[in-house]
């Protein structure tokens, strides 16, 4: 099978963050946090609407195996709530961070072997937001994005472990 995802230019994207605990910061300080908390503060009804369908869109593909576009829709999901925080500057930032970690962040999402964790964050943030608790919103989305950074800076951990004696294009074991 071939690979999806170049591992050489995956650990290049990787290098210039530094060290796999440079990234975890990285993914903590990401501001997806603060979009949460601003989303539940500034979402439309209409928003408001779109964020629970497209949750409930996300909850039919569990268990499928479609999870190329259950990575789509996490996506949308997590650019809406930056769309939502109406703050270009928060959005602005949070693009750059995110285009500089895209190959660590797409890879790892596509290792989780079971998204019902993410879904289920995800459902707690939904519900949230519709409520309007920002502080809730906020707290929830730094445990989700924590837990993710913590599941990156294994990957690279083992990207470069494996790298170090096989070559960068080693492909870690799933």
């Amino acid at each position: 099978r071939q690979e999806a995802v170049p591992w050489r230019e995956i650990l290049a994207f990787a290098e210039p963050i530094g060290t796999a605990e440079d990234l975890a910061r990285a993914l903590d300080l990401l501001s997806d946090r603060l979009c949460a908390r601003l989303a539940a503060r500034r979402l439309e009804a209409t928003e408001r609407r779109e964020l629970m369908q497209l949750h409930e869109q996300m909850g039919t593909l569990l268990g499928t195996s479609d999870r190329e576009r259950y990575i789509e829709l996490d996506y949308q999901f997590h650019g809406m709530l930056v769309r939502a925080a109406r703050n270009a500057t928060l959005k602005e930032q949070l693009s750059a961070c995110l285009k500089r970690i895209a190959p660590v962040r797409r890879t790892s999402m596509e290792m989780v072997r079971d998204m019902r964790e993410a879904h289920a964050e995800h459902g707690a943030m939904v519900e949230a937001i519709a409520a309007g608790n920002a502080e809730e919103a906020e707290r929830i989305m730094t445990g989700h994005v924590s837990l993710r950074a913590e599941q990156a800076k294994d990957l690279i951990a083992r990207w470069k472990t494996r790298g170090a004696g096989a070559g960068v294009n080693a492909h870690p074991a799933r």
